[in-house]
């Protein structure tokens, strides 16, 4: 579904510096991959580079074997609304709106009918466990909640793949795992592609896979054993490898 080739970013100025050089790796339609590594690895610069809010400076990226760089100006538009979705640390909600008009808002750009919009909407918020709070404006909700509105204004429009920036960062433990869970429960039943950025082992723990950069190069790469503590551990013991600190993951642990 995706795939990057020899990716390379150089932001050029007086020293330039290179935060991306030569990565490459593909994922399947329906995968849930995390991308981890310390500050400066490259993995906010990866997204930007997939979501195309940047420019590649070599190599290439594919979506569903189509090179986006290929893409028309209206064609990467329409390539941003139909295709792609995206869950920010900052939720980026508008409290001027309703909890149900937030998640909606994707489909009022699109050529979406009232009576699609409503059904879409209606199912999301059940999906989502917001139904009571549909009326609500954002800034009545809990951290947890929010983040749910903005995981179904993501995905209300059905994107085949979803990009996640620390979408647990400004979250507690409990509510962490609610929202984790509901992207596990949501990419199988609709098998949307899930890429996620964190420095949280535990949210990495919940993903098929998890990618490590670092000085902007792939370092490792781990596949999730069945048992998802096994997996947690694994994930911590490379961070450690790589230079993190206690400070940098989760300190949960799995019985």
């Amino acid at each position: 579904m995706l795939t990057l080739e020899n990716i390379s970013k150089i932001y050029q100025g007086r020293l330039p510096y290179q935060a991306l050089e030569d990565v490459s790796f593909s994922m399947s339609a329906g995968e849930f991959v995390a991308v981890m590594g310390p500050s400066g690895s490259g993995k906010s610069t990866l997204l930007n580079l997939i979501g195309t809010t940047d420019s590649l400076s070599s190599g290439e990226v594919f979506v569903n074997q189509r090179p986006i760089k290929a893409l028309s100006k209206n064609e990467l538009a329409d390539f941003r609304r139909t295709t792609l979705g995206f869950v920010f640390q900052q939720f980026h909600l508008l409290d001027t709106l309703t909890v149900e008009e937030n998640i909606v808002l994707p489909l009022t750009l699109g050529r979406y009918g009232i009576k699609e919009m409503e059904q879409r909407s209606d199912t999301m918020l059940t999906r989502l466990g917001l139904k009571e709070h549909a009326k609500k404006r954002t800034y009545e909700l809990s951290g947890g909640q929010a983040q749910r509105v903005a995981i179904g204004r993501a995905l209300i429009h059905k994107p085949k793949l979803v990009l996640c920036d620390e979408p647990t960062g400004n979250l507690d433990t409990k509510s962490s795992k609610e929202v984790l869970q509901l992207l596990a429960e949501i990419r199988l039943e609709e098998e949307t592609t899930i890429l996620m950025v964190t420095h949280d082992a535990l949210a990495a723990s919940y993903c098929d896979r998890v990618l490590f950069l670092k000085d902007g190069r792939l370092y490792n790469e781990l596949y999730r054993p069945t048992k998802q503590g096994d997996f947690y551990q694994q994930i911590s013991n490379v961070l450690i490898s790589l230079g993190g600190t206690e400070d940098d993951f989760s300190s949960v642990r799995f019985s």
